[in-house]
């Protein structure tokens, strides 16, 4: 949202001087597809209470399970989709954007084949914070526009055991985002 909002707005003369993402699907991500989702439901309907971050979504995709929950905007999120497109091959200035992406690999066993089931179903074995995929941060599918360098990329360790929506749970990824503002 910021992205877009910063690239599509750029008339208006916003800003910013540096944007840090945490996880963020600058490509698109592969949940965000209609065939997914019945895969994604059933795999945490069935093995989500291993996994205790899966249980606070587990709600919500019963909602959408049941199409009782109308989600706009999701098919924008796919890879490939026309609002990366149109965004990623735009001319802009991203030497102030910073991205922080992880590989979550949890550490129990459960939570370890549950990811797995993830990893193969939804994410095609690409690496992933449960979410988005390493690739899909780093702006590496295809060849576009947006890239990176190296040093607006931090990969955060394995062994740290961040997934996607534990971040800034991390004092040590808050001390470096910290760091980046400065």
């Amino acid at each position: 949202m910021a992205r877009y909002i910063l690239e599509e707005l750029e008339s208006k003369k916003i800003i910013l001087n540096k944007l840090i993402m945490t996880g963020t699907p600058n490509q698109g991500t592969h949940i965000a597809k209609n065939k997914n989702w019945n895969s994604l439901f059933n795999i945490l309907i069935n093995g989500g209470a291993l996994v205790p971050v899966i249980g606070k979504i587990v709600t919500i995709l019963k909602f959408a399970g049941n199409r009782v929950l109308q989600l706009p905007g999701i098919d924008d999120m796919e890879l490939g989709s026309k609002l990366f497109d149109e965004l990623n091959n735009k001319d802009f200035d991203r030497s102030n954007y910073y991205v922080f992406i992880s590989n979550y690999e949890p550490a129990n066993l459960a939570g370890n084949a549950l990811d797995q089931l993830l990893d193969v179903k939804i994410f095609e074995n690409y690496e992933n914070d449960t979410v988005t995929t390493v690739k899909s941060a780093m702006f590496e599918y295809s060849d576009t526009v947006a890239h990176l360098s190296n040093d607006q990329i931090e990969l955060i360790s394995i062994e740290d055991g961040i997934n996607h929506f534990g971040y800034f749970k991390s004092e040590n990824i808050v001390k470096k985002a910290v760091e980046l503002l400065k």
